[in-house]
């Protein structure tokens, strides 16, 4: 079944981060009518809806989704990048069955991640954000997703420390792809790796866990084509913007006519789910050296090692 369900409910984004290019796409607004997909990802036994955009919180009726989730007894989710989490907003999101939110901070520093980001006040607005939901809905789990490149992939420890002050609980690690002048090289890498032990004592004195085991990253990195992907068997992407359906949330990012499976303005859910589409993609994901492994975030990668 569709257990986990991606939907990126706009492209539009009040960021311009220098890495991504999520805000330049022409296709912004649904063209899919949102409620209705939840029923159906409802009638398929789906479980967790994942908002996502573009930045999903300026979308209009997003808190209307959160509420009909609620309502059809999905647990959800958010990615943001927290500018247009306003507290009021807070307090209705603590009235839903919000079960994580996953927010966007590079840096310790306010002004590096600002700079990266492209947004005066982001880092602020982001922090502030975190505090105030782990005020109002305390029970709500916050992961951040922090980007490692080559300018902060050295100041990791400082961001650690950041916990004192903002209530995060885990952090997720993702190393950069797909921007050449923010790249790590390997020998960068390397020291990075070199560092784990001290990484891992520093996240356990101030309470920080990691969304996969920090000691394993080398070993994730490395042996990335090897895992067998299971996603596709319980996880889909639905780009709202266009239709388009895809196995997950890193084929998104990919090659379209490699990785999608069709689009709902031509066929049912339910028949792309099932359809052949979607099991020659399962296949070849299980068993195939595709080239999305070799992007794949090792928050993933460890989820299938487990699920293997």
């Amino acid at each position: 079944m569709p257990y986990y369900a991606y939907l990126s409910v706009s492209n539009a984004c009040n960021a311009r981060c220098v890495f991504c290019n999520v805000y330049e796409k022409k296709d912004s607004n649904n063209v899919i009518d949102v409620p209705s997909l939840l029923y159906d990802l409802k009638d398929l036994g789906g479980k967790y809806i994942h908002f996502i955009g573009g930045e999903p919180f300026i979308e209009k009726r997003i808190i209307e989704y959160f509420q009909l989730a609620t309502k059809l007894g999905f647990k959800s989710a958010a990615t943001t990048n927290g500018y247009a989490l306003t507290e009021d907003m807070i307090w209705e999101l603590s009235q839903c069955s919000v079960n994580h939110l996953i927010v966007s901070l590079d840096s310790h520093l306010e002004e590096q991640h600002d700079f990266y980001r492209r947004k005066q006040g982001l880092w602020r607005r982001a922090t502030d954000a975190i505090i105030k939901m782990k005020t109002i809905s305390p029970q709500v789990t916050i992961i951040v997703n922090h980007l490692l490149h080559k300018n902060n992939i050295n100041q990791f420890v400082n961001f650690l420390k950041l916990k004192k002050e903002v209530p995060f609980d885990y952090v997720n690690l993702i190393f950069i792809k797909d921007y050449t002048p923010l790249s790590i090289n390997q020998e960068e890498y390397e020291g990075f790796c070199s560092n784990i032990d001290k990484y891992s004592d520093i996240a356990q004195e101030y309470d920080v866990k990691f969304m996969f085991d920090i000691k394993q990253i080398n070993n994730l990195v490395q042996e990335k084509y090897n895992y067998r992907c299971l996603f596709p068997y319980y996880c889909l992407y639905v780009d709202c913007t266009t239709s388009t359906v895809y196995p997950c949330d890193c084929t998104v990012h990919r090659d379209a006519c490699e990785y999608s499976v069709g689009r709902l303005l031509e066929q049912s859910l339910d028949s792309l789910w099932e359809g052949n589409r979607m099991e020659v993609l399962r296949h070849r994901l299980l068993f195939g050296e595709m080239s999305c492994k070799a992007q794949c975030d090792c928050s993933n990668l460890y989820t299938n090692q487990l699920l293997n």
